[in-house]
């Protein structure tokens, strides 16, 4: 299996993140800006708009449930 996860490119991403984040160095600047603040806050206070979705099929999803 050639994947991301068995190579731990997220582990090392974490740990990344993790590094930066404790030593008050930049914040990573990859992330949505709702998924950072659910990274270093709470993340049941987040809300995520769903126009901000990149995931045209999702979102047409989630209009008909909301």
């Amino acid at each position: 299996m050639c994947s991301a996860i068995s190579y731990t490119d997220y582990y090392v991403a974490g740990l990344a993140m993790a590094v930066s984040l404790v030593n008050e160095g930049p914040a990573p600047r990859f992330l949505a800006p709702q998924l950072f603040r659910a990274v270093i806050g709470d993340p049941d206070t987040i809300t995520v708009p769903v126009v901000s979705l990149p995931n045209s099929a999702m979102k047409e999803d989630l209009k008909v449930v909301s």
